[in-house]
């Protein structure tokens, strides 16, 4: 009988033990529950106020933008303003006749003028040929810079020789050709023919050289 009844209180006691234990797991398992939540919500809301900070400095940097933009369109205003007034007033289109090449201060082509060039042919040539073009290139510069504005008048001149088994008949007309050919360079170098007058003085001296041989470029009304 005593041996039973220890057997009771010795099941008892287990039973008691066990009961406790789950007591505890119980409890711990509850505890670590309300850390996790405690965690948890600390985590949100850090990450609550990284977000409030994000946006706010982002409203702040899309103010400035638009204080910026108006800046800018203000400004822009203002030099289109200036600009505006700062041209000329349109000018009214021409309604007379178109206007003319400033004329010679002597009109006559047959007037006093200045030499600017010379270009000497062999003997019985008109041909101005790529020598002679050379030697007039610093003619035709002179007439589209300083002498712009004057009309020009090409002299030919022949030497004391005649004719002899040539197409020209007199030294007249060698004379005349030879001007006729330094006229045609300086059309084709962009000398408008309008202002080129020719004459030829047929033998000018009675020596036969080279120096009678030539054609002279004269700027009317030049000094």
């Amino acid at each position: 009988m005593a041996g039973f009844m220890d057997k009771v209180r010795n099941s008892g006691l287990v039973g008691a033990a066990m009961v406790g234990l789950a007591l505890s797991m119980m409890g711990a398992t509850l505890g670590g529950c309300n850390s996790v939540s405690k965690d948890e919500h600390l985590a949100l809301q850090q990450e609550n106020e990284e977000i409030r900070h994000q946006l706010s400095t982002q409203q702040a940097a899309a103010k400035q933008a638009e204080s910026q933009l108006a800046m800018a369109q203000a400004e822009n205003a203002q030099l289109k303003n200036q600009l505006a007034t700062a041209q000329p007033a349109a000018q009214e289109p021409w309604q007379g006749n178109e206007p003319t090449r400033t004329p010679p201060r002597n009109g006559s082509p047959d007037g006093p003028g200045r030499k600017i060039g010379t270009v000497n042919f062999p003997s019985g040539s008109v041909t101005v040929d790529k020598v002679l073009g050379g030697q007039l290139d610093s003619v035709v510069s002179a007439l589209k810079g300083r002498y712009a504005d004057y009309d020009v008048r090409v002299e030919g001149h022949a030497d004391g020789a005649q004719p002899k088994r040539s197409k020209f008949s007199s030294n007249e007309e060698i004379s005349q050709a030879r001007a006729e050919s330094v006229k045609r360079y300086l059309v084709s170098k962009g000398i408008s023919s309008s202002r080129i007058s020719t004459t030829g003085l047929g033998s000018t001296t009675t020596k036969v050289s080279r120096d009678g041989r030539r054609a002279d470029v004269i700027v009317i009304g030049a000094n």
